[in-house]
């Protein structure tokens, strides 16, 4: 629409968002609310990786694309560059949760196909400023507090 009617109009393309109220189903929470109830999470083999990214800093990153001036027609990435994977996530949360509890990876099958993807943050930063803020731990250390605080209104 951009190129073709000159509607002022940016793509974001935010990565592997997690955080605060996210979708019980999804992986960071189903693991959360798995720790909380005292059982093992049931995963697939974990070696799938993703560029995680806290929804706080993509909240950010969509709040400086709709101010900032001379954008229009971009696409930019909204990521933390780098890939890390569900086993190395699953890890951290334990660490935090419950280190005594032994995940089983393998449980459930690898999803075929799954593209592995990092943003390429250069040019968000570049034209926006912008770049993810919120390290791993403490975006993970948040979600818990989050899903610990709310877990009778999550699991209904």
């Amino acid at each position: 629409f951009h190129a073709l009617y000159g509607t002022p109009t940016v793509i974001l393309r935010p990565y592997m968002t997690y955080g605060p109220a996210q979708d019980s189903r999804k992986l960071i929470p189903s693991v959360i609310l798995s720790l909380l109830e005292g059982n093992p999470p049931q995963l697939s083999s974990g070696q799938w990786q993703a560029d995680w990214i806290y929804v706080d800093d993509v909240t950010e990153g969509f709040l400086a694309a709709a101010e900032h001036p001379n954008i229009d027609g971009c696409t930019l990435d909204l990521g933390s560059g780098r890939l890390m994977s569900v086993r190395a996530v699953v890890e951290r949360l334990i660490a935090i949760m419950c280190p005594s509890v032994k995940p089983i990876f393998g449980s459930l099958p690898d999803r075929p196909h799954e593209p592995q993807r990092a943003a390429n943050i250069a040019e968000s930063q570049a034209r926006l400023g912008w770049g993810a803020a919120t390290p791993l731990e403490v975006g993970l250390l948040r979600t818990v507090e989050w899903y610990s605080a709310h877990r009778k209104a999550v699991n209904g």
